[in-house]
């Protein structure tokens, strides 16, 4: 495996990867918890499929994919990549199988001959140097199919300032607050668009999550308007609620 790359003044490479080998037993510690689960609804929700091959960026242990493979049946399957070594054998270990298969990799090098329906990284992006999401979008985009989707999870960036000053013990090796005008660039640099950012609560009453989906950019050949009849439907609808919502 290529030695990653991180930001200037920041741990080295080796640092990084030893740090998520220790992580392990944390994974394997907390098991699944409410984030899994209510990602693992939207993403089925945002148009996974039982027969879709995904890409599971950061995989650690395998505790995310697990639920991938309980939910993908023959003919789909799931490549879950992550930087450590002892993740990868542990995910190997307990879920490898004929749908499912593991391998170390920074991103940086990256390459299969493969393209995939969904990219999948939950909570990853964050703890990758800024100065390298140029390159892992332009990978992103070459493995993925024409009509695929990359869904992202990551803390809010609230959420992370705030730790920094209340909880800095919880904080990883590199852990970087992600506004959307940092994401905007390498995203639609590389020819891809985000089709939908929320903010979420799940730990907090206040947003500490945002999901991000993001679709390959289309150049649209026409324009079909909406029918004349629905305009006024909709139209007449919510002037009615309105007219309620005012009294």
């Amino acid at each position: 495996m290529k030695v990653p790359t991180v930001a200037k003044n920041g741990p080295s490479g080796t640092e990084v990867a030893e740090f998520y080998d220790e992580f392990a037993k944390s994974q394997i510690r907390t098991g699944l918890n409410l984030r899994h689960y209510l990602l693992h609804d939207h993403i089925i929700k945002s148009g996974l499929k039982r027969n879709h091959d995904i890409l599971e960026i950061g995989c650690g242990v395998g505790t995310f994919t697990k639920l991938l493979l309980g939910y993908v049946k023959k003919g789909g399957s799931v490549l879950g990549v992550d930087i450590s070594k002892t993740n990868i054998a542990i995910a190997t270990k307990e879920l490898g199988s004929t749908n499912a298969s593991f391998m170390v990799s920074d991103m940086t090098s990256f390459e299969v001959t493969k393209k995939f329906d969904y990219i999948v990284m939950l909570d990853v992006l964050e703890h990758i140097p800024i100065e390298q999401h140029q390159e892992l979008f332009k990978i992103f985009k070459a493995h993925l199919k024409n009509d695929g989707t990359i869904f992202i999870n990551i803390p809010h960036h609230n959420s992370l300032d705030y730790a920094r000053i209340d909880r800095p013990e919880k904080l990883q090796i590199i852990d970087q607050s992600l506004t959307t005008d940092l994401l905007i660039q390498p995203i639609y640099g590389n020819g891809l668009e985000i089709k939908s950012l929320i903010s979420q609560p799940i730990f907090f009453e206040e947003p500490d999550y945002q999901r991000i989906i993001i679709k390959p950019q289309r150049t649209l050949q026409s324009m079909h308007p909406v029918g004349t009849g629905n305009i006024i439907l909709k139209k007449s609808f919510l002037r009615l609620k309105a007219f309620f919502n005012n009294l």
